[in-house]
């Protein structure tokens, strides 16, 4: 007998893996799986912890503060390295936290294009990505997260989920119908490797991304 051609054995291939497919969901091979497949290792790391290990794997700064003094001593060390001339906030109570830190506050909009540095809330911060999600809909709005070198972001241990999934599904409960017109996921410091592949941070928004997890009332 002669060996099959090359359209012969591409049927042959094309047949066969029709009737694996078909056997499997037939549950002769196997079980057919009732969801989807996780898209990243599940983590069996406290939600913090995982949280840490991804930001830093995508060039974020994490820093964990157990008490309002370890805070307020962590901006304080910032603003010795930066030295930046103000820091941006519309958030009054952040406001009250960069005062209390000893650092000049601004929200006039008509000094926002010499800002250098802003500090904002989150919606969420998501443990398996080491992303921070953020929407149109707060206080910060939209520039404050993409325009300056540095964005920094303070959060409790509330607002840490397992998976964009689960944040997304918590923003719509919470928002139904009038959901925010903008909802962006921060995968730390903004880059690009268009040119020539070489990588260049702040390309396209902060240079820098500093989270600081609260760990106290």
């Amino acid at each position: 007998m002669k060996n099959p051609g090359a359209r012969e054995q591409i049927l042959d291939r094309i047949k066969n893996s029709a009737f694996r497919q078909k056997s499997k969901q037939n549950g002769i091979t196997g079980k057919v799986q009732e969801g989807p497949s996780p898209v990243f290792p599940v983590s069996e790391l406290h939600l913090s912890e995982q949280f840490q290990q991804e930001l830093e794997k995508i060039q974020g700064h994490f820093h964990l503060a157990k008490s309002r003094d370890e805070l307020l001593a962590q901006l304080k060390g910032l603003q010795d390295e930066y030295e930046w001339p103000f820091v941006f906030c519309r958030d009054k109570g952040l406001q009250e936290i960069l005062k209390d830190a000893g650092l000049e506050v601004s929200s006039d909009m008509q000094r926002f294009p010499e800002t250098k540095a802003t500090l904002t809330g989150c919606e969420w911060l998501i443990a398996e990505t080491g992303g921070v999600l953020v929407h149109s809909a707060s206080t910060s709005g939209r520039k404050l997260h993409f325009f300056p070198e540095v964005h920094m972001v303070v959060a409790s241990s509330n607002h840490l989920v397992r998976t964009l999934e689960e944040a997304l599904v918590r923003l719509e409960e919470k928002y139904r119908d009038d959901l925010p017109s903008q909802i962006t996921h921060i995968a730390g410091p903004s880059r690009t490797a268009d040119i020539e592949k070489t990588l260049v941070m702040g390309a396209h928004g902060p240079k820098a991304l500093h989270v600081f997890l609260t760990e106290y009332e």
